[in-house]
């Protein structure tokens, strides 16, 4: 538990749309399909559970390969999305706790790809990745994956075991989580009197009928996990500290090194007008380079944001 997360996420058939090459177009920017009814089929590895276990990782790398290639295997009903996925057989085996797995061994998030052994690392990965898929293809007489490797927004999937999401920066060392409660559910009823007692802002929701918002002060856990490996709090850049060209570089690095699909990264940033020229020449060097950027404002008047520095 907490070392690597599985989730397998078919698309449905029937609801996708294409561009005008007739590639689907994806809700994220992850895994770029190449046949109609083609599926998504993604598993996510805790880099920060691996640190020091490198060989630990790689074996999760492995048997993630596997269970992701059995799950071709599923009993699709729909006979276009059986033979697009029995065609390509494509997989994405990804990473979370990117930043964690950086600090806790005393490497700046913004520095990293200037590394050669996090490179070196991520180059491993993958080629134990490729090599464990075409092996167990083999054994099983299919085609081998023609992608296997992906960095996905992971971000319920990192929160349940409370790490940074996919391959990103964290946004803020202390924030308010805002969580909603259904005031007719006489569970959450329950909750929200409880959180009432405890002294917690609680207020009517600004969207939604019958429910409440309760404001939670987080500090976000890389901030103990870095103390304890023995290094100062200084060492956690959170993403308004990192310069951009660093920022799309580490994708790059990721895209080079890892990920043969693509990567779904955002990059947040002030709307200023300093910062958004940063931006714009940050991408005339990496926008040639990269397979797919999120650009997102920071947005700080909009009420009841479920995340707030």
């Amino acid at each position: 538990p907490g070392r690597y997360v599985d989730v397998y996420d078919c698309q449905i058939p029937g609801i996708n749309r294409f561009d005008s090459q007739g590639f689907r177009v994806h809700n994220c920017g992850e895994i770029p399909f190449s046949m109609p009814a083609e599926n998504c089929n993604l598993g996510h590895l805790n880099m920060a559970a691996f640190v020091n276990d490198k060989s630990g990782f790689l074996k999760a790398c492995r048997l993630m390969t596997r269970f992701l290639i059995r799950a071709t295997f599923a009993d699709f009903t729909d006979p276009e999305a059986r033979k697009a996925i029995h065609t390509n057989r494509r997989i994405g085996v990804g990473l979370f706790g990117f930043h964690t797995w950086l600090v806790t061994q005393g490497i700046r998030f913004s520095e990293s790809h200037e590394k050669p052994e996090v490179r070196k690392f991520l180059r491993k990965a993958y080629e134990v990745i490729r090599k464990e898929a075409r092996d167990y293809a083999f054994m099983l007489r299919i085609p081998e994956p023609i992608k296997v490797t992906t960095c996905a927004p992971t971000g319920t999937i990192a929160k349940l075991p409370g790490e940074t999401e996919g391959i990103q920066s964290v946004i803020a060392k202390y924030f308010i989580r805002r969580v909603n409660f259904s005031t007719s559910d006489p569970a959450q009823a329950v909750a929200l009197a409880e959180y009432e007692k405890k002294g917690y802002t609680i207020e009517d929701s600004a969207y939604t009928p019958n429910t409440k918002v309760v404001s939670f002060y987080v500090k976000d856990p890389i901030i103990d996990k870095v103390i304890s490996a023995g290094y100062k709090e200084e060492i956690v850049e959170v993403a308004s500290e990192i310069d951009l060209e660093d920022m799309l570089a580490v994708q790059a690095m990721i895209q080079e090194e890892f990920a043969d699909n693509a990567i779904s990264f955002t990059i947040n940033f002030d709307k200023d007008k300093k910062r958004v020229g940063d931006l714009i020449r940050a991408l005339k060097i990496f926008g040639p380079r990269l397979k797919g950027t999120t650009m997102m404002p920071t947005i700080s008047n909009r009420p009841q944001m479920p995340y707030e520095a």
